[in-house]
């Protein structure tokens, strides 16, 4: 019984070897800790681009409303027709960095965008990464449990095999020396 415990003992803890080198993982605990931090920073990340995002949008709206307005003056008749003037108008150089103004917004929009999908991706990866980690860390709790458990029946087997070689060393000194 004492081998078939150092057997079991053994291959659990050939197993657990066995485990960590499958998913090339050193420690498990720092791995996931590692990786829950990362995922918080990429929370944090994710967070700070969709303000951004959300502000550039409304810069961009904000351009796009101005750049409606009529940007050609407008004669008005006033006695002799020649004064002339912009109610909410825009004149050329204004248009023009207006212009300019929205496509370095729709740029910057753009990035964002771009921006936010490769931090979802990376949160993505990094959830299911934890996922793996945290059922292999389950597993490896589960076979340490089951490692504990074997070497304390095998410390129980071995104190009850020793317990009976005093026995009958004992029993072999009575006999031999009755009396």
């Amino acid at each position: 019984m004492r081998d078939d415990k150092i057997e079991e003992i053994k291959g659990l803890e050939t197993r657990m070897r066995d485990l960590s080198r499958r998913f090339q993982i050193a420690s498990i605990k720092e791995e996931i800790d590692k990786l829950t931090a990362l995922s918080s920073q990429l929370q944090q990340e994710r967070s700070n681009t969709t303000a951004d995002l959300r502000q550039s949008e409304a810069k961009l709206a904000a351009l796009g409303e101005k750049l409606r307005l009529p940007s050609a003056p407008v004669a008005l008749a006033e006695g002799d027709g020649a004064a002339t003037r912009r109610p909410n108008r825009i004149g050329v150089d204004d248009y023009a960095k207006l212009t300019t103004e929205k496509h370095a917004a729709e740029i910057n929009t753009g990035s964002l965008r771009a921006r936010l999908d490769s931090v979802d991706r990376s949160a993505a990866a990094v959830t299911r990464r934890l996922e793996v980690l945290n059922r292999i860390q389950a597993e490896h709790d589960l076979m340490s449990a089951q490692l504990t458990s074997a070497k304390r029946d095998y410390g129980a087997l071995t104190d009850a095999y020793q317990e009976l070689v005093i026995r009958t060393t004992s029993g072999q000194k009575r006999t031999a020396h009755p009396g």
